[in-house]
């Protein structure tokens, strides 16, 4: 059986729907920050005819082996030219050999107006940084710059009972927020200084049972990274979708379409 409720934006006047409103069936789902790689489609390297099968420097007859260029260090600047990061590995740390806490101790928060720079591992609240987040319909954003907010998503490996976890990097207040015990998929709110999160949250004790269950619940952050939980605590809170209707602002409605399965 699916049900439909509705709750005002900080928490209040919790109300069970007879059917689901006309803004909430016809959305589809909102622009979110994730993991996920998009499909890279195969292209010829430039300044290679798509014929060719050799290397640049080598030709059909030599049998040495071509030269690799080294990988470029990858560095994402931000939207206002004030910030910049830089993703830089060290090859004699074993943290930063795998996806694991305190990977990314080594990268760097750049203030490009000051000129100063920051390792990862001096900024409060550093537990690891692995990867990047990026908008899923847009793959090249990489920050949230709304209002007040001046955020980047990283997600880290914790093992493989707790999974995966996501940190908000606070560019402006040079702090990391985790978002989530477990995973947290951030919605951009366009036109506010505020966020939301589809929050995972493993091994929940189902009151008056001896089980545990994964639960899923929607979280909104403010500017200065306080957050409403949108689900009672100490329950095991299963949610398999959300729609947010914002009457003035653009777009009117963020939504997240799912079953327990698959995304609409």
């Amino acid at each position: 059986m699916v049900e439909y409720w509705t709750v005002q934006p900080r928490g209040e006047g919790l109300k069970k729907l007879d059917a689901a409103p006309s803004w909430y069936v016809d959305a589809k789902t909102s622009p979110y920050f994730t993991n996920i790689e998009p499909e890279q489609e195969s292209s010829p390297t430039p300044g290679i005819s798509p014929e060719s099968t050799e290397s640049p420097g080598t030709s059909p007859e030599s049998t040495e082996s071509p030269v690799e260029s080294p990988t470029p260090t990858p560095t994402y600047k931000s939207p206002d030219g004030a910030f910049e990061l830089v993703l830089r590995e060290d090859p004699n740390d074993e943290a930063d050999q795998v996806n694991m806490p305190g990977h990314g101790a080594h990268y760097l928060l750049r203030d490009l107006k000051s000129g100063t720079e920051t390792p990862f591992a001096d900024i409060p609240g550093f537990e690891g940084a692995f990867g990047i987040l990026h908008e899923r319909q847009d793959p090249e954003r990489h920050f949230l710059f709304d209002g007040t907010l001046r955020l980047a998503f990283f997600d880290l490996h914790l093992n493989s009972s707790d999974g995966t976890t996501v940190f908000a990097l606070d560019l402006s207040g040079r702090r990391f927020v985790r978002l989530s015990p477990n995973w947290a998929t951030p919605f951009p709110l366009p036109g506010e200084s505020a966020f939301l999160t589809f929050t995972e949250n493993r091994y929940v004790p189902i009151p008056a049972s001896t089980k545990t269950a994964n639960c899923w619940y929607i979280e909104r952050w403010d500017g200065n990274l306080n957050h409403i939980r949108y689900a009672r605590e100490n329950t095991a809170a299963i949610c398999y979708g959300f729609s947010m209707y914002r009457p003035g602002k653009t777009p009117a409605v963020i939504t997240l379409r799912r079953t327990s399965q698959t995304e609409e």
